[in-house]
């Protein structure tokens, strides 16, 4: 009797279970271990350019970790004239962007401590548990949170923690990574595979506009699943974009899409945001060569500026360091040594060399004494690309 008690107890749980891992499966689907393809290509430059890079690379970083890093996360900017907690919020706040970035690098220098201490401080000033999502902004003065996310920023995070995993044969990070993307898909993804901006914690809404920046395709391809269903929508995400194709006169894509109006915008570009478009694409071999001769050609003649009407006409004649290491990134990808170069040339052009200065070794345009995390992060992965260890 005690033994048939037995097996109906075992069997009404295992039913339970059964029934459980059910109603909750799709949200608790695993993230699959990514593959090397997740891992960017080193591009073999000369030794003696190597030598040269990897001087300026340490210069910098050491800035970064000494200046801009602290123990909740990276300062938005650094100013030579003033402390941190004296500037105003857009340079003082931590956000999720640039703790997407740095954690890509830590990674792909291999410092595995540096990298689970700042991901934990990451977390404790910038994660929303009810959303399982991150802030996008921190401000460490009130020490408050905004109150949404950026996709794009989140999906930083989980190509760094995926990245770790992978190179260290791990699932360290897999119970992270699942709520992440099981949050995201929840929140971000609509219908047709459309990707909305953020999701507000506060209104408990998603953004309507979706913009083309934060299609992330190498990210997307292993957070999304690998069902016939989830290649699926990985194929209307990549028509999206691919659809918002300005045309061969000025061949970049439009900023965002409308789901509920079916319409792309017409408002200008930002060219980091433009440059992303293009790195995600040609990440996934999705580039068009007219998108790449107009980037050669803005190399060529030192003219990448940082805004654009839909027309091509310039909105903007300054430029940055940012937008230059975007380029590199996008010649890494295509292989294209010979511009990569050039890219990164254009970039260094704007470190500061002069020992007594107080923004020595980071990125600056005269006569500014202000420095910013987006440059200098995507200047430090942009060279990664040439000094890491196969």
């Amino acid at each position: 009797m005690k033994n048939q008690k037995t097996k109906l107890w075992l069997v009404l749980s295992l039913g339970l279970g059964l029934l459980l891992l059910t109603a909750c499966g799709r949200r608790q689907a695993t993230v699959p271990q990514p593959t090397k393809e997740l891992q960017s290509q080193k591009l073999d430059v000369s030794q003696a350019q190597q030598q040269r890079l990897l001087a300026k690379q340490n210069l910098l970083a050491s800035f970064v970790k000494e200046k801009m890093v602290t123990n909740n996360g990276i300062y938005t900017a650094y100013s030579s004239t003033s402390a941190p907690d004296k500037q105003p919020l857009a340079q003082r706040a931590f956000l999720s962007e640039s703790a997407g970035l740095w954690l890509q690098y830590l990674v792909g220098q291999g410092d595995k401590q540096q990298f689970a201490s700042f991901y934990r401080a990451t977390k404790a000033t910038l994660f929303q548990k009810k959303a399982g999502q991150f802030a996008y902004r921190y401000d460490p003065q009130k020490k408050a949170q905004a109150a949404s996310n950026a996709g794009l920023d989140d999906l930083r995070i989980m190509r760094a923690l995926l990245l770790y995993d992978l190179k260290y044969h791990s699932t360290k990070y897999q119970q992270d990574l699942n709520e992440l993307a099981a949050n995201y898909r929840k929140h971000l993804v609509k219908s047709q595979g459309q990707i909305v901006s953020f999701y507000d914690t506060k209104a408990k809404m998603s953004a309507r506009v979706s913009p083309l920046a934060y299609y992330d395709f190498k990210t997307l391809r292993i957070v999304e699943g690998q069902t016939k269903k989830d290649r699926q929508i990985y194929r209307q995400q990549l028509k999206l974009v691919k659809n918002g194709y300005l045309g061969e006169a000025f061949p970049l894509y439009a900023a965002e899409y409308d789901g509920e109006q079916g319409r792309y915008s017409t408002k200008s570009l930002n060219t980091s945001e433009a440059l992303e478009v293009l790195l995600h694409l040609a990440d996934v071999h999705e580039l068009r060569p007219a998108s790449l001769a107009w980037l050669k050609e803005q190399i060529d003649n030192q003219s990448l500026k940082n805004s654009y009407t839909v027309s091509g006409r310039v909105a903007d004649h300054n430029s940055s360091a940012g937008n230059y290491a975007l380029a590199a990134l996008i010649f890494a990808a295509q292989g294209d040594q010979r511009y990569y170069e050039r890219a990164l040339q254009l970039v260094w052009q704007q470190q500061v060399t002069a020992q007594n200065a107080e923004l020595f070794g980071a990125l600056s345009q005269p006569p500014h004494e202000v420095t910013y995390s987006f440059n200098n992060l995507l200047a430090l992965l942009a060279t990664q690309r040439s000094t890491q260890e196969k």
